[in-house]
């Protein structure tokens, strides 16, 4: 990850705060009939309006009152068994960091606690991003995704998929938005469906053909890895460095090509971010194309003679403009690369 999103409060992330309630406080309480007064005031005024509305259709509210019976007819320690993992996995930032302090329990362990009921909280959870967030009284109430996305490209306004670097992120003036990633995948942590602290826009490539469904926090069962969260405070731009077989230039090929990318104080993070996302074959394939490294290097011997300046003093510009803009015509990958062209004697 090469820079963190700012996150962006928005009354749709009240939707999971709501929920946390429903989890720990009415379905692990310590018995007693059930009932809508249960909720949280917002939930209950929401309840009203969907009473209000004469339709024979299940509910947010049938399936919350169906699982708390399913709940409530286990023995208080498993209840209390069902705080701790919906507290515990949905703690993004700290499983992130590796906290000891938060275990990642994910739908593995739901079906270990109780298989019946895990299947039916999966749908459940599952239910709100895809039907209960986008239309109906909680919409109406909160807002919508496209609002939030707006709000959310408002504040982060680098236009830059900040898990590549290499792909533009699309705001309010494109008719279609980037989607929604779910960062720990929700098929394995679904209780953080609609956790924002878990949900951030991501380019296509990066959501769709790299990253797809793999763990940030696991890369095998039973293991566990540090991995930058999408809200990263303490992320630093790492260092870049190539080496390439300059005899092949004109011609480069992904096995002429070393990149290494490091960080004095977050390696782990920066290790998984490039399993993640599949960095090295991406930014070597970018090194090899027509506009690559070859174009690169030629560009700035062409310019050196337009702008009467040396190559190094050419180069001394990229440099500057990197540390300027560091995203500027892929420049932190131009510099890396131009400079591996420095070391073999091209500039």
């Amino acid at each position: 990850m090469l820079f963190s999103y700012t996150y962006v409060s928005h009354p749709l992330e009240k939707l999971h705060d709501w929920i946390r309630g429903v989890v720990v406080d009415v379905w692990c309480r310590n018995g007693g009939r059930y009932s809508v007064a249960l909720l949280c005031s917002e939930l209950q005024k929401i309840a009203e309006e969907v009473d209000a509305i004469d339709t024979n259709k299940a509910s947010i509210f049938d399936d919350i009152r169906d699982l708390d019976a399913l709940i409530q007819a286990l023995d208080q320690p498993k209840r209390d068994r069902l705080a701790v993992m919906f507290n515990d996995s949905t703690a993004v930032d700290e499983l992130c960091d590796g906290s000891a302090g938060r275990h990642p329990y994910n739908f593995d362990d739901l079906v270990a606690w109780d298989p019946k009921i895990a299947k039916k909280l999966k749908t459940f959870f599952y239910d709100l991003f895809d039907k209960h967030i986008k239309w109906g009284p909680i919409k109406k109430k909160l807002g919508d995704l496209k609002e939030h996305v707006d709000s959310f490209c408002a504040t982060n306004v680098e236009g830059m998929c900040p898990y590549c670097g290499l792909e533009e992120t699309r705001d309010e003036n494109y008719k279609t938005r980037d989607d929604y990633d779910h960062y720990l995948p929700r098929h394995k942590y679904p209780f953080n469906s609609v956790n924002f602290r878990n949900l951030s826009p991501m380019c296509s490539t990066c959501n769709k053909s790299y990253k797809t469904t793999k763990d940030p926090i696991s890369r095998a069962p039973g293991t566990r890895q540090k991995a930058y969260a999408p809200f990263e405070l303490a992320l630093k731009f790492p260092v870049f460095g190539v080496v390439l077989d300059a005899s092949k230039l004109q011609a480069l090929h992904p096995d002429d090509i070393s990149i290494t990318i490091t960080s004095a104080s977050n390696q782990d993070e920066v290790d998984t971010w490039q399993w993640l996302f599949g960095i090295q074959e991406r930014y070597k394939g970018k090194l090899c194309k027509k506009r690559g490294a070859y174009t690169w290097l030629t560009s700035v011997l062409t310019d050196s003679t337009s702008y009467k300046k040396t190559p190094k003093e050419m180069l001394q510009i990229i440099r500057d403009n990197v540390t300027a803009d560091p995203f500027r015509d892929d420049g932190f990958l131009k510099l890396a690369t131009l400079e591996a062209c420095e070391s073999a004697g091209l500039i």
